[in-house]
Formats: C-alpha cells, structure tokens, sequence
C-alpha cells in the first residue's frame, strides 16, 4: 500500500511540473477557427515534402491585404514541446497564431509555423532543415522580402531559435528567443557572434523551465562575450514559463524585426539552399545563393509600439 501511495504521489508530481510546460499556457483556438481551406490568405495549413518524400503539414498566415506588388517580411514561429505532432493545428493554438489572428487585418508579416514530431527543435535534425525548405517554398508562391526573415520561438522553440538561428545565421535578419529551455554552447555563440546577428530574448525571472530564468540572459551574455549583438530585455514581463504573451502583446518587438535587414550586416538577401553558417570563431558568414526577388516595393505597415 505504501508503495502504491509513493507511486500516486510520484505521478502527480509529474503531471504538475510537466503540465505548464507541455501545455505552454493560454491554449486558444482562434488561429484554427479562422483557418481558410481554400483561399491563399488569412491562416492557411500547407505541405512540405522532404528529400526522404516524408510529406510535413505546417501552418502559414498571409496577411489579408496581400498584394503580390508588396514584398512582405516574414517571422518563422517554433512552438513548444506541448505543440509537436503532425496536425499543424496544435502549433496554431500558443503562442503567436492566436495574436496575429486578433490582428489579422493589419498585422504586416508573413508567419510561418513548422511544426515538430516530438515537440523539440534541434539544429542536426531534419526540422532544422525543414524550416529552410519551407522558406523557399513560401518564397517561390509569395513575394517575401528575404532580406527581413526573422526566428522567434518560445520554450523548446526558444532553444530551437537559438541553435537553429546559429546554424542558419546568414538566413535570418534577427532572432527573438523566449523562455528557453535549454542553453546553446560556445560553439553556437561564437557562431551568432560571427555573423553579428541581432538577437533580443525575454524570460521571466525564476522560471522554472526555463533554468529559472537564466538560460536566456545567460546565452545573452555567451554571444556578447564573443562580440556579438545580443540583449536581454526584462522590461516587459509574464507569469511562469509564459513570457511570449505579454511580448507578442506589446508591439515594440515587431517595430523592431520590421527594422532588421541582412543587408545591414553584407549579406545578401537572396533564396536559401540550406548552406549554414561555419562553426568557428573568426567564420566568415557563408551567402545564400541563388535567384534574387525581382525589386517590388517593400512592407512599411507598423505596428503600435504600445500595448493592444
């Protein structure tokens, strides 16, 4: 009886600290209800296949005032280990889908949201590899501006945005980290240094998945040391593990990925062919290559710097 007792005790333990973590707090359905089935705006769920002919499903917002004379930037969204699968619908319902679907009608970038099989991001897996087929997919049905990609996750999505924005530094304008739940090492700091990407993360102090708080401004720290361009904001602050809500809700840091171009730091905005940064310290950004965008006048929607 006293070992059923522990056993109890065990899984409700369990389920107590695993259940904010998998559920990544305020679950809502309205990037799912607003899906268009048909139409080639709004919340959209597309196919990727990959070199293996596994076909992945990822989910997609094109602003609802597209027009193909605009070239838009684009935020790439990794979720949270309560989001993995393969129904592109569970990675719609943290997070980012349900703050652009309150905006839907003004929000001016194109988002894209792979979605993961166990809920992890890793720079050696075929996620990682996934995120550039999807950009140049996107890329050849959309008019993108490949000079302002930007990646941003929270959580397991957060580490991913760290390590995945590490191997693909001359892809993306700036990265947006949050809440991360695991830390990148030197390898991967010198090579966010190297490529003098502009990095901003949040945690909220004492979160427990999150290495209390710490990994982030602790990876902060890693990649200034190497010289990069990395910061910690603590100015805008959650509850728990949730920090990606009270961000995504104040707008400063969608003015400032609207600001952030590749160009900025030489490199060349062009279609990627997954070439990834060098794991050095003194690496010279390795370009992306291949078929430039025909010159189209760029995005210049702003979103409020002040809260919604």
């Amino acid at each position: 009886m006293l070992k059923s007792l522990f056993r109890a005790l065990a899984a409700v333990t369990v389920v107590a600290l695993v259940a904010p973590l998998v559920g990544c707090n305020g679950a809502r359905d309205d990037a799912v209800n607003a899906l268009n089935k048909n139409g080639k705006t709004g919340f959209l769920v597309k196919e990727h296949k990959r070199a293996s002919g596994e076909v992945r499903r990822y989910g997609m917002f094109v602003p609802n005032s597209y027009a193909k004379s605009i070239k838009y930037p684009v935020i790439i969204f990794l979720h949270g280990v309560g989001e993995g699968g393969s129904d592109a619908r569970s990675n719609l319902r943290v997070g980012l889908a349900p703050f652009v679907a309150d905006r839907a009608n003004s929000f001016p970038f194109i988002v894209i949201f792979p979605q993961s099989s166990g809920g992890g991001w890793s720079a050696s897996g075929a996620e990682a590899d996934d995120i550039i087929g999807i950009l140049n997919t996107v890329s050849k049905e959309y008019n993108v501006d490949m000079d302002r990609v930007s990646l941003t996750g929270l959580s397991t999505g957060g580490y991913g945005t760290w390590a995945i924005g590490a191997k693909y530094a001359n892809t993306f304008a700036a990265l947006a980290p949050m809440g991360s739940s695991s830390a990148i090492g030197d390898t991967e700091a010198k090579m966010l240094a190297d490529a003098k990407i502009p990095i901003r993360a949040y945690a909220n102090p004492g979160d427990m998945f999150a290495g209390m708080g710490l990994n982030d401004p602790g990876m902060v720290e890693r990649v200034k040391k190497y010289g990069g361009k990395a910061e910690f904001l603590d100015d805008v602050r959650g509850s728990g593990h949730n920090i990606w809500d009270p961000v995504y809700s104040d707008g400063r840091l969608f003015n400032w990925l609207l600001t952030q171009r590749l160009s900025a730091r030489g490199v060349k905005p062009n279609t990627v062919t997954a070439a990834p940064a060098r794991a050095t310290s003194n690496a010279t950004p390795a370009q992306p290559s291949v078929s430039t965008p025909a010159k189209t006048t760029s995005s210049s929607a702003i979103i409020p710097a002040t809260p919604y």
